[in-house]
């Protein structure tokens, strides 16, 4: 992710009021988007997790300390979406497809 995707990628998440969006020089509200959001967060989480060199089982580990979120989701859906889709995009990133330990 380059620092002009993240950029665009922090004001699309914050640009979602009138005086936010007015405050980021957008000429509207972002329309919000529940599974737009949830990616562009996953993508925003594994940039930094990948910046500051945390491997795919440290990033697993730091997501598995979430434990009310992944509560929510395991109750809601059965899965931790938010832990698959963050360590999607780290795959995605690292070139690891199969989504093997880094």
């Amino acid at each position: 992710m380059s620092q002009n995707e993240l950029i665009e990628s922090v004001t699309r998440l914050s640009a979602s009021s009138r005086f936010m969006s007015t405050a980021l020089g957008e000429t509207a509200p972002i329309l919000w988007n529940s599974a737009e959001r949830a990616g562009t967060v996953a993508r925003i989480d594994a940039h930094f997790a990948i910046a500051v060199g945390l491997t795919r089982p440290e990033l697993s580990y730091v997501l598995d300390s979430f434990d009310v979120q992944r509560g929510i989701e395991l109750q809601r859906s059965g899965h931790y979406d938010t832990a698959e889709r963050v360590l999607g995009e780290y795959d995605t990133y690292c070139g690891n497809e199969l989504g093997s330990a880094s």
